[in-house]
């Protein structure tokens, strides 16, 4: 198996090694990761009647696929790896291809195990470490042991969605606590904590209400609530001081101290003030516990200059985020990584070109070949890619700043059809006649 998914990476960096020098030096490595189901030719058999303990027991010349979550579609799962930018600039798109960089085929239900696969190929051929974007089936969902703690140790952040029931606090580390991914101050009040869980519940409610302007005024304000409550979540947020350290050691200081505290805590001396602030300091009584009732005994969060917060500790490397969940710049990323990969899946699935969904256009049998020619399959795909990409850099007007090109002032009397006015033919005169 290692022999294959190395062959396979040989294969998808032959068109990575096609990008020129400067493609290359823009990217920066952030990828997002998705699966694809691959139904497999040929019908399958039900044997749960002879084996009703077995919920898969089907009969398939494809015995190293799966049935698929529909409960009736037996075939592989391939997990994609996808260039990405970080969503910041919209002129991106011209800096380098969005390419297939490494890919795993597996049976459905495996998202971790195959994720990793593909991150330790990509590290094992020299690439750059970035964001990690992918669904919830992805992160967090994947087990810390499997996924989480592994990508971290080869240098990766996340950026991810939350189930509700993720969301809120997730973690608690030296008297500060890990809400939606991000460090705050324990002193944060449980609403901001459940912020989240509260914005998801509304926007549900206001989603089964019936079509008008009531449903669209309820979603606006829960919105509103959210974002209200997402700005004050700010003044909460643990200060970095070093992060993205090699082997993981973050260290952080409390909000209420420094040159510019956000918060008034009575257990931190106030700095003078210099002139330089702009907002009012946030006053807060001193850290609270799960139920946000005061805490008896401060942690080192609140008596030391700053404290070391490790990456590794199982809960913090399931939940841990680049960006604050649901911020400007988490949106942007998390939006345009989506976005991307989803575009690469409709474009590989194309029935004209690749058809990967097609059984009929992999009409061989065993996990080796169909993982070749899967493979394959997303070299010629990198590769109408990549002419594309080259073809805009060709164009004069591929690197417009974040500008569409302007729509030419046509007069419409262009585009009336050409009306020839028939001529009269002289035709020779009839010899029979004379």
């Amino acid at each position: 198996m290692k022999r294959l998914n190395t062959f396979i990476g040989k294969i998808l960096q032959a068109s990575y090694d096609l990008m020129p020098a400067s493609a290359k030096k823009a990217y920066k490595g952030h990828v997002c990761i998705d699966a694809t189901m691959m139904p497999v030719r040929g019908q399958h058999t039900d044997q749960r009647a002879i084996f009703p303990d077995d919920p898969e027991a089907r009969t398939s010349p494809e015995a190293m696929a799966g049935l698929y979550r529909d409960g009736q579609t037996w075939g592989y799962e391939a997990h994609l790896v996808v260039m990405t930018g970080d969503g910041t600039r919209r002129e991106q798109d011209d800096d380098f291809p969005y390419l297939v960089t490494a890919y795993a085929l597996d049976k459905p239900g495996a998202p971790g195990t195959n994720a990793i696969t593909c991150l330790r190929s990509l590290a094992e051929r020299g690439f750059p470490t970035g964001i990690l974007v992918g669904d919830r089936a992805y992160l967090p969902s994947s087990d810390e042991d499997v996924l989480q703690r592994p990508a971290l140790a080869l240098g990766w952040e996340f950026c991810s969605d939350l189930k509700v029931n993720q969301m809120g606090l997730q973690a608690e580390l030296n008297g500060a606590i890990l809400v939606d991914g991000t460090w705050y101050s324990a002193s944060m009040p449980l609403h901001l904590r459940n912020a989240s869980i509260t914005h998801r519940k509304a926007m549900d409610k206001a989603s089964n209400m019936k079509r008008g302007a009531a449903k669209e005024a309820a979603k606006t304000e829960a919105e509103t609530t959210y974002q209200k409550a997402l700005g004050l979540r700010e003044r909460f947020r643990l200060i970095p001081k070093e992060v993205g350290r090699s082997d993981g050691m973050d260290r952080y200081s409390c909000p209420a101290r420094g040159r510019k505290p956000t918060l008034a805590c009575d257990l931190c001396p106030l700095p003078k003030n210099d002139g330089r602030r702009q907002l009012p300091l946030f006053p807060v009584n001193g850290p609270l516990d799960r139920d946000g009732l005061p805490v008896s005994q401060p942690d080192t969060i609140c008596t030391q200059a700053s404290v070391t917060m490790p990456r590794g500790t199982a809960k913090v490397a399931k939940y841990i985020q680049k960006y604050p969940f649901r911020s400007e710049k988490w949106y942007r990323h998390y939006g345009h990584a989506r976005a991307v990969i989803e575009s690469y899946n409709d474009f590989i699935k194309n029935g004209n070109k690749e058809a990967l969904e097609d059984p009929d256009r992999r009409r061989v049998r065993g996990y080796a070949r169909q993982a070749l020619i899967v493979a394959l399959m997303v070299f010629s795909a990198n590769l109408r890619k990549l002419v594309a990409w080259a073809i805009r850099q060709a164009s004069p007007t591929s690197r417009t700043k974040g500008r569409r090109r302007p729509l030419a002032a046509e007069n419409l009397h262009n585009f009336l059809p050409i009306i020839v006015e028939a001529v009269p033919t002289e035709h020779p005169p009839d010899k029979r006649a004379a």
